[in-house]
């Protein structure tokens, strides 16, 4: 048979983890006099790789991976769709991924989201963007790339009503296509 000892009133008052750690209980002018112990704060500024974790950005270009933008443009869309917002997709066209990425990386906003999606193709996710300021962002980007680079804008919910993501990418393709076809100025 277990025996228990008789608690005294202030190791009553005192939690169940205390009890259990061995802390004695103080008052709170006790506890405000005692010093307190440092606070450790880590963390790392360094980019993030296979052995921190999933990789974020390409080796390549420097840009963010596929799965990262796949990522962020769902939940862009669901904010998006909670808050009332906007949000534009740019699907850039280029000669040479590898040769413009640090000029894309050096023209956008830090919030915004450039990622390779195919060969020489970059999908850019210009949140809170309306399809005219993303249409003049798709232009500077297309002088900086050079002769050959063509660009396709979609906004969503004007072009991709639904909640879906490839809605959005599809109408942004069907742009590029108009760009490349002479379409589009």
């Amino acid at each position: 048979m277990l025996h228990r000892r008789a608690l005294s009133p202030a190791e009553e008052r005192r939690s169940g983890a205390e009890r259990r750690s061995g802390l004695e209980w103080r008052s709170g002018a006790e506890r405000r006099s005692a010093p307190s112990r440092p606070v450790q704060v880590a963390y790392d500024t360094g980019p993030v790789t296979a052995e921190h974790g999933p990789a974020v950005t390409d080796r390549r270009t420097g840009l963010f991976t596929r799965g990262y933008f796949n990522a962020t443009i769902r939940r862009e869309i669901a904010r998006c769709q909670r808050f009332g917002g906007r949000l534009s997709l740019v699907l850039l066209e280029v000669e040479s991924l590898e040769t413009v990425a640090s000029a894309l990386q050096n023209n956008l906003r830090r919030v915004d989201i450039a990622a390779p999606h195919g060969m020489d193709l970059v999908a850019i996710i210009l949140g809170d963007t309306d399809v005219h300021a993303a249409c003049a962002v798709a232009e500077r980007l297309c002088a900086r790339a050079g002769a050959g680079a063509c660009a396709g804008v979609a906004e969503f919910p004007l072009a991709a009503p639904s909640t879906s993501e490839d809605e959005l990418i599809k109408a942004a393709a069907r742009a590029l296509r108009l760009a490349k076809d002479g379409g589009a100025p």
